[in-house]
């Protein structure tokens, strides 16, 4: 009879056990879609202030300027090295509608002219 009293609460245990990790499991995927959802908000917020910053500090719309020189802008006004999905989402912010790959197209260019240099694979800033 002892050995089915403690067969029971373990039964009990673990079956608490196993729905606070279930619960703990799905606490965790909300949470980390929040974040992710949170750094995407953040990302977008920071593109919005660099194309803000650069028409203040430049006196110019990016909207007016060549897609190279609206990347260099965009690249010295930025303190940290950006990918080249940030620099496209920054000149689509400012009004001049980029993919990434293009932006590629246009780095090339200017990697060549020394106005940009890459940091590292993927990562670029302004000379």
């Amino acid at each position: 009879m002892l050995k089915f009293s403690i067969m029971g609460r373990l039964d009990e245990d673990l079956a608490q056990v196993t729905a606070e990790l279930q619960t703990a499991q799905h606490d965790l995927v909300r949470l980390t879609a929040r974040i992710e959802g949170l750094q995407a908000h953040q990302k977008a917020l920071q593109r919005a202030a660099v194309a803000a910053e650069v028409s203040t500090d430049q006196g110019v719309d990016l909207g007016s300027m060549t897609k190279a020189r609206a990347i260099v802008a965009i690249l010295k006004a930025t303190p940290q090295p950006m990918s080249l999905q940030d620099i496209a989402a920054a000149l689509t912010d400012a009004g001049k509608v980029s993919k990434a790959s293009g932006v590629s197209v246009y780095m090339d260019g200017l990697l060549k002219e020394s106005l940009v240099v890459r940091v590292e694979r993927g990562l670029y800033t302004a000379a």
